[in-house]
């Protein structure tokens, strides 16, 4: 299976750039290739599963069951059992847990579960972003997937551009304009602007309806009261991309600036011990001077020594753009185990189509794969390294390494290795 998704990415990217923005269309059999295979979607669900178990934040899946939120005795079904091997097993295995009822699966954050799939899908959204440009707040990827026959949690609007392909089986898609249901405040789930309370059929008849085959591909825009259905009561999945291609300056801003973490509150991550403040007593006689606790001045130092770094602002910005593009707005790919610093080893030639680079000053910033680091001496030899690996030479991870001080080498290891530029054979 070649990685090219459509017939022609750069047409179809095109194509989808002159209805952006201007309401839910459907490209019928430009597909190639399916976004993902049945075998695919099995190895995604082991993935998630295996990440759930552990612990881990991404990839993750949630469940429904009859319109409702799967019980906790109830989400271990949807996952492959021991004996699971197969895709069509899997889907037995699921009939037999859930006769007679409708369920729905969704794997989020799906490009870290599927690799391939983030692969194949990449050069359609660059040249399609070349044509409207990169998201600010990036991509989210889903897989929904189960036999229900309407989004189990209704019609809904998001504030993402969407393009939706169906790999598994059909699925129709039903739209209304925003306008729609302004106003209409009984149609709202309480406390939610982006969710109605009733149930499609009510308002199909003024919806636009478009049925998803696999081969097609399918655009809407934010904004857009939207609902998937299906009639047939057999298994399908589709691949949902969302892109935010809109922000707020101060999400990129919080992104780069080093804020100290909060725990959430009864997180049971933090120890009692380390709550640092308590009572805050003040002196009412006048001309009272009150001291700053020691870790909140620290702190404050700090933050503001790095806004004061020369460039910062360009840096931070910089950063943020080269991960959207290095990654078509997908983020970084899964971290990996960093082992012993080896740098004998060669930069892989390969690592170049993921790597872009920019020069602020004597900084360089590099990006590689989501990833973002900052060079902060010898930018124009740094910028010379990576050309030469841009043209297939040999570059080794020292000649990189001996560009940062010695403190800064585990950090820039770690960001060659999730950043890709190491082949995994080469260690």
């Amino acid at each position: 299976m070649s990685n090219s998704l459509t017939r022609n990415d750069e047409q179809q990217a095109l194509d989808i750039s002159k209805v952006w923005g201007k309401g839910p269309h459907i490209f019928k059999g430009v597909l190639k290739n399916n976004v993902f295979e049945p075998t695919d979607f099995f190895n995604a669900l082991v993935a998630t599963a295996n990440a759930m178990s552990n612990g881990l934040p991404e990839p993750y899946g949630r469940a429904n069951v009859n319109g409702r939120l799967a019980a906790t005795h109830e989400i271990p079904l949807f996952f492959p059992e021991p004996t699971t091997a197969t895709f069509q097993q899997y889907e037995t295995q699921v009939e037999k847990s859930f006769s007679k009822q409708e369920y729905s699966i969704i794997l989020d954050r799906v490009d870290v579960a599927l690799p391939q799939m983030r692969t194949r899908v990449s050069p359609l959204l660059h040249h399609l972003f070349d044509q409207v440009g990169y998201p600010v707040r990036g991509i989210h990827s889903c897989i929904y997937a189960g036999n229900y026959g309407s989004t189990p949690f209704g019609i809904h609007m998001d504030d993402c551009h969407v393009l939706m392909a169906s790999s598994i089986g059909s699925k129709k898609m039903a739209f209304w304009p925003r306008s729609y249901f302004e106003g209409r405040t009984d149609c709202l789930v309480p406390g939610s602007m982006a969710h109605i309370s009733q149930q499609a059929d009510k308002f199909i008849n003024d919806a636009e309806v478009f049925e998803l085959k696999p081969n097609d591909l399918l655009y809407w825009p934010p904004g857009y009261w939207h609902v998937g259905m299906s009639d047939s009561g057999k298994f399908h999945a589709s691949l949902s991309v969302g892109i935010y291609h809109q922000g707020d300056a101060a999400e990129v801003f919080r992104k780069y600036v080093p804020l100290p973490p909060v725990a959430p509150p009864n997180s049971g991550h933090r120890a009692l011990d380390s709550l640092d403040l308590s009572g805050l007593h003040m002196e009412k006689a006048e001309h009272y001077t009150p001291k700053v606790p020691e870790r909140f001045g620290t702190l404050w130092d700090d933050l503001r020594s790095h806004l004061n770094v020369e460039h910062a602002a360009q840096v931070a910005f910089t950063s943020h753009a080269l991960s959207m593009l290095t990654s078509a707005g997908f983020g970084p790919l899964e971290k990996l185990h960093i082992p012993p610093v080896t740098p004998e080893v060669s930069i892989d030639v390969n690592a170049g189509h993921g790597v872009q680079w920019a020069q602020i000053g004597n900084l360089a910033v590099v990006s590689a794969n989501g990833l973002a680091f900052t060079f902060h001496s010898y930018a124009n030899e740094v910028i010379a390294l990576l050309s030469k690996i841009k043209q297939q030479g040999q570059v080794k991870v020292s000649d990189l390494l001996d560009r940062v001080p010695a403190e800064r080498q585990a950090d820039l290891w770690a960001f060659m290795i999730n950043g890709r530029m190491v082949a995994p054979g080469s260690l």
